[in-house]
């Protein structure tokens, strides 16, 4: 956390002791778990009654020269972290991670809705049948749509200011409480 970064030099400069020795020990570590890949989510997740999907902005401040970087907020550059992770004793621990900035979405004819769902795409068949948990800046019809193309289940919460209406199987509108 206080290496704000996903960069093995920047975690190991935070770590303290020699950083050096610290970057080849997270290396090491780091390389042991490349051919678990696949298995230590299915680890993570074994017991666990839903899945928490979160994006982040990770702020780049200074990063004028990289390209994945962007403007992610006026006068804010840096870019998204859409995180997965399995609820543990209060905290939730990653287990997939898709990034995406404004950049990358220029560079790719992509956009942020596009970007939810490969996000989606990478986890879907590790979280099997459980739920994804999310905030209401993902209930937008297209998410939604997607989810149920893929046979995920979900739980978000609605921005009700955005005047959202919930049908029945019988297509009768149905009435939201606070």
């Amino acid at each position: 956390m206080r290496a704000q970064e996903l960069r093995i030099s920047s975690i190991a400069r935070n770590i303290g002791g020699n950083t050096e020795n610290t970057y080849r020990s997270i290396s090491r570590f780091l390389n042991k778990f490349e051919n678990h890949a696949e298995f230590m989510p299915r680890l993570l997740l074994n017991g666990v009654n839903f899945v928490i999907g979160d994006p982040t902005i990770v702020e780049k401040k200074y990063a004028r020269k990289t390209s994945y970087v962007g403007f992610v907020r006026p006068e804010k550059r840096g870019y998204y972290i859409l995180t997965f992770g399995a609820p543990y004793k209060g905290r939730t621990i990653p287990f997939g991670i898709h990034t995406y900035s404004p950049a990358t979405i220029s560079e790719d004819c992509s956009s942020r809705n596009i970007e939810h769902t490969r996000g989606l795409a990478e986890i879907v068949e590790i979280i099997g049948n459980l739920p994804v948990i999310f905030d209401r800046e993902f209930s937008y019809a297209g998410l939604l749509n997607d989810f149920e193309a893929e046979n995920a289940k979900f739980i978000i919460r609605l921005n009700q200011g955005n005047k959202v209406k919930i049908y029945d199987q019988n297509h009768n509108e149905m009435e939201l409480s606070v």
